[in-house]
């Protein structure tokens, strides 16, 4: 299947590798194509972060801390893949929370 301006490689093991770069609301999670989502979300400590992520709840790529008051639209964010154990971790220790922009 192919998707423009994604980039998909396999390795003798089979298993597909996405380029660093995702494109839009598609992204790979477990050799399947799967979409995903966008939000805002608050650390207990005041700062927000947009995070991507797929329907299941996988992390696939954050920015932040942001501004709070110039959010951008949710797509013109760079979501990267350099903070999402850090985000994880956040998350599952309940420091951080869904939000909407007011």
């Amino acid at each position: 299947m192919e998707v423009p301006g994604l980039t998909i490689t396999t390795k003798s093991d089979r298993r597909p590798k996405i380029s660093e770069k995702t494109t839009g609301q598609i992204n790979v999670w477990r050799g399947k194509i799967v979409k995903t989502t966008k939000g805002y979300w608050q650390h207990t400590n005041g700062k927000i972060y947009a995070i991507e992520s797929t329907t299941f709840g996988k992390i696939v790529g954050g920015v932040g801390p942001l501004d709070a008051d110039n959010l951008q639209g949710l797509d013109d964010y760079d979501y990267k893949r350099a903070i999402i154990e850090w985000l994880e971790r956040a998350v599952a220790e309940r420091k951080l929370h869904r939000i909407a922009p007011t």
